[in-house]
């Protein structure tokens, strides 16, 4: 599961994810800013940070790293873009959309 910033709402789903829904190793955080610290306790239990910006140039192929093989929820903080061409969703601030992978496979 990729997460898209550690913002209030990612803040306040991660604990609920991973309680009722996923182990924290499934999980990869990204955002442009090193906020770890908000999310110490999920990382600590064994999920991703990666500090990176995505922009309109590298959506694509940043997206298409994590969104290829899997099914995965993108919870998105500031990003109301349309997500790769693969995916047919739209990412908007603070909302949880489910993205299909292009095998149809349900997480």
């Amino acid at each position: 599961m990729l997460v898209l910033g550690a913002g209030s709402v990612t803040q306040c789903v991660l604990p609920l994810l991973t309680e009722h829904l996923l182990d924290a190793s499934q999980i990869t955080v990204m955002d442009m800013k090193d906020n770890r610290d908000r999310i110490s306790s999920t990382l600590n239990a064994g999920a991703k940070f990666v500090q990176f910006q995505i922009t309109q140039e590298n959506m694509d192929a940043t997206l298409g790293q994590y969104l290829a093989a899997v099914t995965s929820s993108l919870i998105s903080r500031g990003i109301s873009t349309p997500t790769p061409s693969c995916s047919g969703a739209m990412i908007m601030e603070s909302s949880i959309s489910i993205l299909q992978s292009k095998s149809g496979i349900p997480m």
